[in-house]
């Protein structure tokens, strides 16, 4: 015969009792063998339990979307429809996913992209600060005393996604989202013009299957360094992200991962256990 079916089987949810909480089933699970490509659903719980076990002021200081805030906003990209109708769409489309939360208090906004099967992570920084440009001359010197700066981080191991289409729906959605929120019009142009920055000096996936392990990895040493970007926002970033990550490393990532996991599946299990216990003894 053919291949077996995916197997469907649940497995656990997470954060468990949210109403936004990400299904992870058995299929799941075999993407991480070594040579898979991770789905979202993987990527999605391990950067929210990376934001949930964090320190308490981080989790009020960054908002993590899901993978499929993205991919909705690309849906509204129809052919031969003006841009500014595009990205109105765009925004219409997921104006629901920040009804109780305001990007613009937020130091960090962290957007998993998946387009033309390859992961990349873009990252709104500052959002809320009127800053200066965030290029500059590149220089190693950190000046604690320079104001942050509001910009666009395109992360991308491959160098494959095209930033300036990632750019321009997160600065158009910003901008759509700032009005939204009552802001005053002129700040609007503002949003607009957010600089884009790429790193240059980026670990780099060795292979075609792991980009999606990149993302984890520059989420994650984002969270952990928490860098202040000021301008050059590059040389800034090159500091916070920069360290090798080699194949060896994406694979004992995969394992992680897989502990996780079985972790995350044990306490879904209990809590299941205990729910059962209480409705038995309701009756």
């Amino acid at each position: 015969g053919g291949a077996a079916a995916p197997d469907q089987r649940l497995l656990l949810r997470y954060p468990p009792d949210r109403p936004n909480a990400v299904s992870i089933f058995a299929k799941d699970i075999e993407a991480l063998a070594p040579g898979k490509y991770l789905n979202d659903s993987l990527i999605d719980v391990k950067i929210k339990y990376m934001v949930d076990k964090g320190e308490e002021w981080k989790k009020q200081r960054m908002h993590v979307f899901s993978s499929l805030f993205f991919t909705k906003m690309l849906d509204a990209d129809v052919p031969g429809l003006p841009e500014g109708v595009v990205h109105d769409a765009a925004h219409h489309r997921v104006r629901s996913w920040t009804r109780n939360v305001n990007v613009f208090d937020k130091d960090f906004v962290l957007v998993p992209v998946n387009m033309n099967s390859h992961w990349s992570l873009a990252v709104v920084a500052n959002p809320g600060v009127r800053g200066s440009p965030a290029g500059g001359p590149a220089t190693e010197y950190v000046d604690m005393a320079a104001p942050v700066v509001p910009c666009v981080i395109v992360l991308d191991s491959l160098h494959f996604h095209d930033p300036r289409k990632i750019h321009a729906y997160l600065v158009n959605w910003l901008a759509r989202e700032w009005v939204r929120r009552g802001g005053e019009p002129a700040r609007r142009a503002d949003l607009l013009g957010l600089p884009l920055v790429t790193p240059a000096e980026l670990a780099r996936q060795q292979n075609e299957f792991d980009c999606g392990v990149y993302v984890i990895k520059y989420a994650e040493r984002l969270h952990r360094s928490w860098p202040r970007v000021t301008a050059p926002a590059e040389a800034v970033l090159k500091r916070a992200l920069g360290g090798d990550f080699t194949q060896q490393d994406a694979l004992e990532e995969r394992v992680l991962m897989r502990s996780l996991l079985e972790q995350l599946q044990r306490d879904w299990d209990s809590r299941g256990r205990a729910r059962a216990r209480a409705g038995a003894a309701a009756v």
